[in-house]
């Protein structure tokens, strides 16, 4: 990967990528649901194909209502920590990260809406439930 340091700017690319897909999954099921998708076959549907990913087989089942969520697996606010951090090392780098700006606004409106220690199904907040987030 390269000098010290390298396996840690690796992590927090693979975070970029985790964060910006786990909210892309919520918004390709919110649009879903709204078209009239069984959400419970999305994640079916898409095995295999360019869409799939673990974080859609993990995650999509568990946005489909009236899925149970089951045991969390990582709270919001723990990804949060990994957005602020990519940030942190792109603006260091002077790397524009004009998705990571859109990304990192979604998740604060869930942290500042005190959502942080909700599992990642609780993204969906943010198409079910916008107006308890404050301003859109």
């Amino acid at each position: 990967m390269g000098g010290v340091g390298a396996g840690q700017a690796a992590k927090l690319c693979n975070q970029l990528i985790v964060a910006t897909n786990m909210l892309a999954i919520a918004e390709a099921m919110h649009v879903g649901e709204a078209l009239g998708i069984d959400l419970a076959q999305l994640p079916v549907a898409f095995q295999g194909g360019f869409a799939d990913s673990r974080p859609l087989q993990l995650f999509g089942p568990r946005m489909a209502p009236p899925a149970d969520p089951g045991p969390p697996v990582s709270e919001l606010r723990t990804m949060y920590k990994d957005i602020r951090s990519i940030r942190a090392a792109a603006a260091a780098a002077e790397a524009g990260t004009p998705l990571l700006a859109s990304v990192e606004a979604m998740w604060t409106r869930l942290i500042d809406a005190g959502h942080g220690g909700e599992d990642v199904p609780g993204l969906m907040r943010l198409y079910r439930h916008p107006t308890d987030l404050g301003e859109q």
